[in-house]
């Protein structure tokens, strides 16, 4: 008797004790949910320090890195401040693969320097010059597609507190790009050209 009496209070107290431990854990919830708003909000409002270095990646290229995607291309951009807080150097590289039929890889790196001429609040205004180049080249053959030029633009940044930012660089490419099949002699090409349009970099600033 004295067992079955063990076995139904327990019985009994499971459901409560579940109870318990779901009401916790939606206290908790929303407890860290709060915190998160608060730390949010705190950083968005909270006035951002100077800062000499910034290293940002390309969102939209990175999250293609964990999707079932046939190109995947990582693109980094590593800025420093040069004289003054307004001028800054900027060295940016990306590199990708396919995983396609007709394998591809490609590599590019880009060197330039922009300056800021607007502030506002958390907001960052600046334009530059990038000279870039680039090769794509397609794994076992001899065909490859280089890329050489200058691209001037324009630049948007928000701080989202003192540490990070997302910003976005509409541009226009002044190319010449050089065809190569392997067989035939290789072929120059000239022209002007969007872009960076849309594309959304996610920054850390230290």
């Amino acid at each position: 008797m004295r067992g079955r009496s063990i076995v139904l209070c327990i019985y009994l107290l499971i459901p409560i004790i579940f109870t318990i431990i779901n009401q916790l854990t939606m206290k908790l919830e929303c407890f860290f949910s709060v915190c998160l708003a608060f730390f949010t909000v705190t950083s968005i409002f909270s006035q951002v320090p100077y800062t000499k270095k910034q290293l940002s990646i390309n969102a939209s290229e990175y999250s293609q890195l964990f999707m079932d995607q046939g190109e995947n291309t990582l693109d980094l951009t590593y800025r420093i401040a040069a004289i003054d807080s307004s001028h800054t150097l900027r060295l940016a590289t990306s590199f990708g693969f396919s995983t396609d039929d007709d394998e591809l890889s490609n590599f590019a790196v880009r060197v330039g320097i922009d300056n800021t001429y607007k502030e506002s609040g958390n907001w960052k205004f600046y334009s530059g010059l990038d000279f870039a180049y680039s090769i794509v080249s397609i794994n076992d053959s001899d065909r490859s597609f280089t890329k050489i030029g200058m691209i001037p633009f324009l630049g948007f940044l928000y701080h989202i507190g003192p540490h990070f930012s997302i910003s976005t660089e509409p541009s226009i490419g002044i190319f010449r790009d050089r065809v190569n099949f392997g067989i035939a002699e290789p072929r120059n090409e000239y022209k002007v050209s969007l872009v960076n349009l849309g594309q959304i970099r996610i920054g850390f600033h230290f």
